[in-house]
Parts: C-alpha cells; structure tokens; sequence
C-alpha cells in the first residue's frame, strides 16, 4: 500500500525490540525467549535474511520447554529456518520431531507445516518417488487452509523430475487451493512457479502475465525477485527491450527494499543480458565482469558471468569457465548452449532448451539481438534505457531522420560532414569549421543519449551500423 515505507519502519522498530527482548530472556526465561522467538521467525521470513536468526540460539531447545501445541509450531518453523540455512541433514530430524510433537498435540497445522518441508527433506534423502507418496499424502489430509501444500510440493517434485506437464498441472491445482482457501500469497508463488513451468515448455506467451500477476502480487517482498527476474527474460525474448528493462527496475526497487545478498550480482548480470540482446557486446563483457567482483556473488551467476565474459573477449578462457561452471551446479540446459557453442556446433534438433534463461543465451549465442525501435523522422528511438523523445531537438531530431535514411536506402554508407549539416541545418550557411562542430556535437550528444552502440564513424563518414537490427517506425 502507499504507506508500506512507514510500516517497514515500524516493523524494523517492532523487530529490533524483540531481538533485545530476547537476548535478555535467552538464559533466564526460555519459555519467555521461545514466545518471543516464534514472534521474530516471521520478522526473518519476510524481511530477511533468514541467517538473521543466528542470534536466536537453540530455538529447539526453546520449544521443548514449551512443550504442548505451541511448542509443535515452534519446532516446525525452527525445522524450516535450518533447512534454508544449513540444509536438509540438519533441518530433517528437527521436522521429523516437529510432526511427531504436532501429532501428538493434535494440531493439524504444525504437522501440515512440518510435513510439507519434510517433502524436500525426502526428496535429497530418499528419492522423487518417497517423497511424492508424502506429498500425496498431505494433498488428502491438510487442514482445508493448507490443501494448497500436497499440490504445491507435487509442482515442484515433479518439475524436479522433469515431467513438466504434470507440474503444471500441480501448480494450477495449488492456486485453486490457495485461492479458496484465500492465502493470496501462495496464489502469488504458485503463480510464479507455473510462469516458470511455462516458460520450460516454450511456451512464453502464456508464461508472460502470469510471471506479471506474480511479481506485482509479491512487491516489494524479496518472493518477487524471481518472478521479475523471470519477467526481464520473458520480456527479452519476446523483443520488447523497454519492457525487459521496466522489469529490472522494478527488481532494483525490491533489491533497495530488502537488501539480500547476492541480489546485487543478479541485478548487473541480466543488465549485462540486456546490453548484448540490443547489440552492445562492450558493454556486456564490462558488466559480466563487474558481477563477477561483487561480494555475496552465487556461484551460479559467477559461473554464468565467467562464461559469458570468456566469450564476449573472444573465448580463450572459455574452457575453464565451463569447467567452473559444471562444477557450480550451473542450469543444465544453459550450460547446453555453452557447450554447443564452445565445439561449434549448433544443438541437435531434439535437444530440449527448457529454460527462459537458456533460451535467451542461444539466442544470443547464434548472433541474434533485439531490434532498435526508432521513428522514421527522428522524433524518438528506443534504446535500453527507454524511449528517447527528440521532437523538440530540431537539428538532432534532422540528423538522425537522414541517419534512418541512410540505412534504409544504402546501408553501410555512411553520411558525410557536409550531408548531416544540410540535413540538421537546411538552408543556413555556416562557416564550413562551425558547421563540423554543429554535427560533432550532435554526434556526441545523440551518443550520449543511448546511440553509442549503434552509431558508428567510418572513413567516409557517420552511419547507424548495419549489423544491428533496426525497427523503423
């Protein structure tokens, strides 16, 4: 809401009041310190970063002094705070001990909360299939709040297993759930999770709103990175780079809200994505290469960042960063591409490219780059940043209408000093050494304001470069 600023600031007070309220009750009063650590979980889940919650000791400990139902719900959001934090091996027998206690009090909530974690405990312990026999489970016997987990864990089992139909179909019956059981946020995530399922198959069109309704749902949470960052590729390959960019500004207002780390090195690696995909191959490599020296960077989007920057330099380093890249857990299907790309070879024709992000990389890979929007007049173009407006810049608005001119009649060809100031200046008559200083500085400014990877000098003068794909309007 408009007031999201003030509350935030509210919450960081109620927050910061709690955690001291523990660490006085911590030692003496564990019952005390277990209620106040159930009120600060959700500080940490929401807020972040869930390693926050270092400061809240033995919460186990805390809950089993507890005991009883509230005890249960303790031991299972603790289960879950460890399994984000340090993994499956420690998080399961905290889970397992949550069900246990949430069973035995009768409190169906907790056990649904503990079971649906305890899926993803399974699935890394046991297998797809143990863990899709829990999941089952939990769809028959959730509270009616909770009937979306069953469905949910289902989506994400099955798209783990890579039968993306079924997980479509999982992830719509868990907005279903959500939906009526009026849990607007999992509708949000579960939204999110089928755009991506979509998106797998090729089917970007229908992933687009969906990632759209998901990320505006979730803003300014850190749950809406993934959906904006799904959202800028999305945007990408369907050619629309102004859209692409509205949705990294909107990932960015996130970011400053939030503050997560390893956010940051997301954010300038998809700029980098967008400045290849609008021919600006420089200005790619720069941004790799800035990602790869940002602090909390993941080691998959280092991976990424190092293969992509090895072959903006001409590849020589490529060898190696595929090495690092397989060795990071980079996406399968991306590291595909590289591999494709790194023999020469174009991918055979049943290869599956099931990833948004996959997608984009071939498509760059192969050449390709998304087209400059510019008016045939030279009132606007579009470039990365946005659309440009010129309509008031007479001369500027002139010598980018003859530039337009030019590539559309003899492409290659460049206009010479003298054609840009009969163009910019008709019918003036100025000193010949006045008049090269009008179109320098027009050049300049008209560079500045987004043209600089495509307007290019050439012996025989200024051209908008022939390699990249023009749209004129």
């Amino acid at each position: 809401g408009p007031d999201h600023e003030a509350a935030g600031k509210a919450l960081l007070r109620d927050r910061r009041n709690l955690e001291a309220a523990y660490a006085a009750a911590r030692d003496a009063a564990p019952v005390v310190a277990a209620r106040i650590a159930a009120c600060l979980l959700p500080f940490y889940w929401i807020d972040g970063p869930v390693w926050g919650a270092d400061l809240l000791g033995d919460v186990a400990a805390h809950a089993r002094a507890v005991g009883g139902s509230a005890g249960a719900r303790l031991l299972a959001e603790w289960g879950v705070f460890e399994a984000l934090r340090h993994g499956n091996e420690v998080a399961g027998p905290i889970l397992e001990e949550a069900a246990a206690a949430a069973e035995a009090t009768g409190d169906v909530r907790a056990l649904d909360r503990a079971r649906y974690f305890l899926v993803f405990v399974v699935v890394a312990r046991d297998g797809v299939d143990t863990a899709r026999a829990l999941a089952v489970a939990l769809s028959e016997a959730a509270h009616p709040e909770n009937r979306w987990m069953g469905p949910n864990a289902l989506g994400l089992l099955e798209a783990r297993a890579g039968d993306l139909p079924a997980a479509g179909r999982a992830f719509e019956d868990a907005i279903v759930a959500a939906d009526r059981a009026g849990n607007a946020r999992v509708v949000a995530l579960a939204r999110g999770n089928l755009a991506q399922i979509l998106a797998r198959q090729g089917r970007n069109a229908e992933a687009r709103p969906l990632a759209e309704e998901s990320a505006r749902a979730l803003e300014p949470q850190s749950a809406a990175m993934n959906p904006l960052l799904e959202l800028f590729v999305l945007n990408l390959l369907s050619g629309d780079p102004e859209a692409a960019l509205g949705s990294l500004r909107r990932a960015e207002a996130v970011q400053r809200a939030v503050a997560r780390p390893g956010y940051d090195a997301m954010l300038v690696v998809s700029h980098a994505l967008l400045r290849w995909a609008v021919g600006d191959r420089a200005g790619a490599r720069d941004g790799f290469v800035r990602a790869m020296a940002l602090p909390h960077v993941s080691r998959a989007a280092l991976a990424q960042s190092r293969a992509f920057a090895a072959i903006l330099e001409g590849g020589p380093g490529l060898p190696e960063a595929l090495v690092s890249a397989r060795a990071d857990g980079c996406d399968p299907d991306l590291l595909a591409v590289l591999d494709a790309w790194a023999a020469g070879e174009g991918l055979p024709p049943h290869t599956p490219i099931r990833t948004a992000g996959a997608q984009l990389a071939r498509f760059l890979l192969a050449g390709g780059s998304l087209p400059w929007r510019v008016d045939a007049e030279g009132r606007w173009f579009e470039r990365p940043g946005g659309r440009v407006d010129l309509s008031r810049r007479g001369a500027m608005r002139r010598i980018l209408a003859a530039l337009v001119s030019a590539r559309r009649e003899r492409p290659g060809v460049g206009l010479t000093v003298d054609e840009l100031v009969a163009a910019g200046w008709p019918g003036e008559k100025v000193h010949p050494e006045a008049a090269a200083g009008r179109v320098y500085t027009a050049i300049r400014e008209l560079r500045g304001l987004g043209l600089e990877p495509v307007l290019q000098r050439r012996a025989e003068g200024y051209l908008l470069d022939p390699a990249v794909e023009l749209a004129v309007r």
